[in-house]
């Protein structure tokens, strides 16, 4: 029997795709709740929809759940406390390379910081991170706005402090005006 994943297993692993697809001129080679091992994890088929793209022919469009035994992350120590002497404090480019690359994580306690609490795994995507930064960018709009604001006021009321009262009602004059066309603006 010809495997279906063939030619996709090592994209599976690398976690590269997230869709398996077919051509549907056949009829699907997997089905619903079936697994399958893929290197040290299994897979189990989600759903399976033939899907119709505009100029091309339809396709089955197959989802899957990941199975892996959870894998314990925390944060690396560095250097390392543990080390045995003070040549093993050295840290030559390849154990710096090697903590880039683990993205300074580790799974054993040992080499973990002390007290540090444990952390999700690389591959965990927040779903809430695009709503966040949406309402930090909106706060720091809001803050600058009110720096503006207040840098204003405060020339504002430096200028009126130095100037006599016909000057003061030229200038609050001036400002009414200003006002009032912003707010005709608005309301259009």
């Amino acid at each position: 029997m010809k495997d279906p994943l063939s030619g996709m297993r090592r994209a599976i692993a690398e976690r590269k795709i997230k869709v398996l697809r077919w051509p549907a001129d056949k009829p699907c080679p997997v089905e619903k709740g079936q697994m399958f091992e893929v290197g040290s994890i299994k897979i189990q088929i989600e759903s399976i929809n033939r899907k119709l793209i505009p100029g091309k022919t339809a396709e089955w469009h197959v989802t899957f759940i990941r199975h892996e035994p959870d894998r314990y992350y925390f944060l690396r120590q560095a250097p390392p406390v543990h080390a045995g002497s003070e040549k093993d404090l050295d840290l030559d480019l390849s154990a710096t390379e090697r903590a880039r690359r683990d993205g300074s994580y580790t799974s054993s306690k040992v080499a973990a910081s002390p007290g540090e609490p444990e952390t999700v795994g690389p591959d965990w995507e927040d779903p809430k991170a695009a709503e966040r930064e949406l309402w930090r960018h909106n706060a720091r709009r809001e803050i600058e706005r009110q720096r503006i604001e207040q840098e204003a006021k405060s020339r504002l009321g430096r200028l009126l402090q130095g100037s006599t009262p016909e000057q003061a009602q030229i200038i609050l004059a001036q400002v009414e005006y200003m006002c009032q066309q912003a707010e005709d603006k608005t309301a259009a």
